[in-house]
């Protein structure tokens, strides 16, 4: 005997073909290459045609990959293997283990599900040089790079499991708080960071013009951060520096990649746009936080609203978990596009900061164009898939124009 499905199926029946054929028209949607200006250099301008030729498959395997992991969560809960095994097991010593098991063989099916996808942008990234990654290394550390992400996939839902059948009717609220506590606001208090894969360590920054360069801006500006430096030349090419820690303990994180590629001027310019987060983080991490618990209300309320029966029988908790899956997916995309408005104020805040702390457009603009190329990033976006997917950063075009306004109206 299986468990009818919810009432939620109905919604999301019709909201979900909506939000695949919304991703599905942006990946087809034919799109002209991007104007470039005729001041590019030559060298930035074949870096923006080859970002384009890059980017194009990888957005194809995000939506496939994407309608993959929905239909399989919906196979598996119209199927109602869930239901059978908490019939088969569920008054028995083996109840645990079996429910274990299910979720180990689910989280198993979706990894495989996305699996393509990650193949597929592996074999991009050592077509255009990002990496040198033979596939046997790239394989071994995708390996054993899964156990963070199995703990994290088991302590969400092992725990919410527990919430829905200890709390009954207000498991849904309860849930959300209790998630929200451990899995967003415990890491930034303990500012703990989890490696990308296995051949990823931490140093203090080498000597050199760019440490020399970093520092003497932070004695500028009267912090006193630690300075870090991670071996990311073994997997990839690209450049990154990122501001990291819990708020009042932010250390600078720079890539290995980073160093032999900006002159200090360059370094000086990225290092001030990471300090300008700084300087926006207490605003925009509260924010972030209230809404990410803002979406776990809402996906976990969307379910809890939907559900035939209160409280909900302990036979079907694994069914409403995935539901609670496809609930969260539906959130997430309709919330994302006012998320990236969160994240490119962010990143405009830090740009000017960082314009306004160093004084030196040219060497903004040398560097925006020198990461576009190291990083196949491309010039500028259509708009609609620019808020659709909610972009994080602003465009290349954006911050350039940006740097010559700043400078117009600051140094003339």
């Amino acid at each position: 005997m299986t468990t009818a499905p919810s009432r939620l199926f109905r919604p999301l029946v019709v909201l979900l073909p909506i939000v695949l054929l919304l991703e599905l028209v942006t990946v087809w949607w034919p799109v002209s290459p991007p104007v470039l200006p005729d001041d590019l250099p030559a060298e930035a301008v074949e870096g923006f045609e080859q970002a384009e030729r890059y980017l194009r498959p990888l957005i194809v395997g995000r939506f496939f990959s994407s309608l993959a992991g929905i239909l399989l969560v919906l196979v598996v809960l119209l199927s109602g293997v869930a239901a059978r095994v908490e019939e088969k097991y569920g008054g028995s010593h083996l109840r645990w283990p079996a429910r274990i098991g299910f979720l180990f063989a689910f989280f198993l099916l979706i990894w495989l599900a996305f699996f393509p996808s990650s193949w597929v942008h592996f074999l991009r990234n050592r077509d255009f040089g990002i990496t040198e990654m033979v596939w046997q290394t790239w394989l071994r550390n995708k390996v054993l790079g899964t156990p963070v992400p199995l703990l994290l996939f088991f302590g969400r839902w092992l725990i919410l499991f527990c919430l829905i059948a200890i709390f009954k009717s207000s498991w849904w609220w309860v849930g959300a708080l209790f998630l929200f506590g451990v899995f967003s606001v415990l890491p930034e208090w303990a500012s703990r960071t989890y490696p990308l894969d296995p051949v990823e360590e931490m140093a203090p920054l080498p000597a050199g013009e760019i440490r020399e360069a970093f520092e003497g801006l932070a004695a500028e500006t009267g912090r006193n951060l630690e300075l870090m430096m991670v071996n990311e030349s073994e997997r990839t090419r690209r450049v990154n520096m990122a501001l990291t820690g819990r708020i009042g303990r932010e250390y600078v994180l720079v890539t290995d990649t980073l160093i032999d590629k900006l002159t200090p001027e360059e370094a000086r310019v990225m290092l001030a746009h990471e300090l300008g987060h700084a300087v926006t983080r207490h605003i925009v991490i509260p924010f972030r936080k209230l809404f990410g618990l803002f979406g776990s209300l809402l996906t976990l309320g969307l379910v809890y609203r939907f559900q035939r029966v209160h409280p909900v029988a302990e036979r079907r908790i694994l069914s409403v978990l995935l539901q609670v899956m496809l609930a969260g997916h539906l959130v997430t995309t309709v919330l994302r596009p006012v998320q990236g408005v969160v994240s490119r104020y962010e990143e405009r805040e830090a740009d000017r900061y960082a314009l306004e702390l160093t004084r030196d457009p040219e060497s903004f603009r040398s560097l925006m164009l020198k990461l576009a190329k190291v990083n196949l990033e491309p010039y500028d976006a259509p708009r609609w898939a620019y808020w659709l997917y909610g972009a994080s950063h602003p465009t290349i075009r954006e911050r350039l124009e940006m740097a010559e306004r700043w400078g117009a109206e600051n140094l003339e």
